[in-house]
């Protein structure tokens, strides 16, 4: 057996042994296999909480919205209408640099 046949005996071996245990197949090489372990201990379910916090701003701010709709109020001199034409108003680089250039 020559060195390479071996060396790939032993890549087979390595690969055998790796996916052997219950843990998911990662889908990297077994040569980059202790990076995939490494990232995986530091993964953290927190990136899950901030859909929930997200959803919930705009949850809020769309029933501040319909609140605001419903009873024509005007809070800090914004009404429903104005926050529509607001939003349908197209926005191109032109305005934006010309406001850039106003707050400074």
């Amino acid at each position: 057996m020559n060195e390479s046949e071996a060396r790939r005996a032993e890549l087979l071996r390595q690969t055998r042994k790796l996916y052997r245990n219950s843990q998911p197949i990662p889908p990297v090489h077994p040569r980059y296999g202790n990076f995939f372990k490494d990232s995986a201990k530091h993964d953290s379910p927190s990136g899950t909480n901030t859909f929930f916090l997200r959803l919930t701003v705009g949850i809020l701010c769309f029933l501040c919205y319909a609140w605001m709709d419903y009873s024509d109020a005007e809070i800090l001199n914004l009404t429903s209408n104005k926050i529509t034409a607001q939003i349908e108003k197209p926005m191109n680089f032109i305005n934006i640099s010309e406001f850039l250039e106003i707050k400074k």
